[in-house]
């Protein structure tokens, strides 16, 4: 071990990797991961607004996607990939079916994976370059992308909790 008590083979890159996936997909040590979450949404619940001036939980988890899409472009070398105010919170359908729900969930199950894969094949010394057109780096970004899904996992529990859930 070194100064800092991490082993001489941590892999950064590995252990962010798995961070953003575990916001997704579990286990996280602080309470429910996104995917434990949604399964107390049905598809007509996930388009109410039980609190006022909240997001519904369609539109969070329409956000969370565009994010983790944000970050794989980002990492991809669309260096000038910016997200429109229409793409960071895209609007969800107007009336609700079971199909449209699961392709959303699983968007962004897809996109978190997605992007922790990316993120695993990085060499740990590119966690710290630069990101163009921004004034942080790479893993600011994507601890950015983990902790705003763990943010938005509360704001699903609280819709939950105001449905009755």
């Amino acid at each position: 071990m070194d100064a800092s008590g991490m082993t001489k083979d941590f892999d950064a890159s590995r252990e962010l990797a798995g961070r953003l996936c575990r916001a997704v997909a579990g286990p996280m040590w602080h309470g429910p991961s996104i995917d434990e979450l949604l399964p107390r949404f049905t598809p007509e619940t996930a388009l109410q607004h039980p609190i006022a001036d909240a997001h519904s939980a369609w539109e969070l988890v329409l956000h969370m996607t565009a994010w983790a899409r944000f970050g794989i472009a980002r990492l991809s070398g669309h260096a000038a990939f910016d997200l429109s105010p229409a793409e960071d919170f895209p609007a969800p359908p107007a009336a609700a079916t079971a199909s449209e729900w699961r392709a959303a969930c699983d968007a962004l199950r897809v996109a978190y994976a997605e992007l922790g894969e990316i993120v695993r094949a990085l060499p740990s010394s590119a966690l710290i370059g630069p990101l163009e057109n921004r004034d942080y780096n790479v893993v600011t970004m994507l601890n950015g992308v983990v902790e705003h899904a763990t943010y938005h996992g509360g704001q699903l529990v609280l819709l939950a909790r105001a449905l009755g859930k």
